[in-house]
């Protein structure tokens, strides 16, 4: 799917996520009617993201100085042989424990379900505990696969007088401390 919504991004120069929906939601729907829609939407996202990921590295290339440009070969655009992480939205999972197991059940739509045991070390047993799960992402390296989980969990917090603000963008993350002791605002790079 991924590579199908690679082409359609590419060929239509496609630079946002409502255009990328708009052409490649209908389609991949159609082609593939048994997986949940989310993996769907996962497919276009991941490729859009790779596309920008590409242009944005073009553009830097476009902007080198004319003898750098000559020793170096533009960036080669994005291939899905390159993707190795595989989106699971919190709708598609669940993670449980059966007796003294833990077990990923992935949801491949239609009734159609994927169970992996999964083996965990006593720092996430602990941290899983009373944790709710948000998106997350299987990560495939070599022969090796990760379950790379996304937890939220309630903490207390503290009350301080110094502040970080940070502002996650789809593009970047900006970061402002507002340090009362040099009172003044500080950008920090990201």
């Amino acid at each position: 799917m991924v590579k199908e919504a690679l082409v359609i991004v590419i060929k239509n120069d496609i630079h946002s996520r409502k255009k990328a929906h708009e052409l490649c939601y209908g389609f991949l729907r159609e082609r593939y009617p048994h997986l949940h829609n989310k993996f769907v939407q996962g497919a276009y996202k991941r490729a859009l993201a790779m596309y920008r990921s590409y242009r944005k590295l073009l553009n830097k290339w476009k902007r080198l100085p004319e003898k750098k440009k000559k020793r170096l070969s533009p960036p080669s655009p994005p291939k899905v042989e390159d993707n190795r992480v595989i989106e699971l939205h919190v709708d598609t999972y669940k993670l449980e424990r059966r007796h003294s197991f833990l077990v990923l059940t992935i949801s491949g739509g239609s009734g159609v379900y994927l169970r992996f045991l999964v083996m965990e070390y006593d720092y996430a047993k602990r941290e899983l505990e009373g944790a709710k799960l948000g998106n997350s992402r299987i990560l495939i390296d070599g022969n090796c696969i990760y379950l790379l989980l996304t937890i939220r969990r309630d903490v207390e917090v503290n009350e301080h007088r110094n502040k970080l603000f940070i502002d996650i963008n789809e593009d970047s993350v900006d970061c402002l401390l507002v340090n009362y002791d040099r009172r003044e605002p500080q950008r920090l790079k990201t």
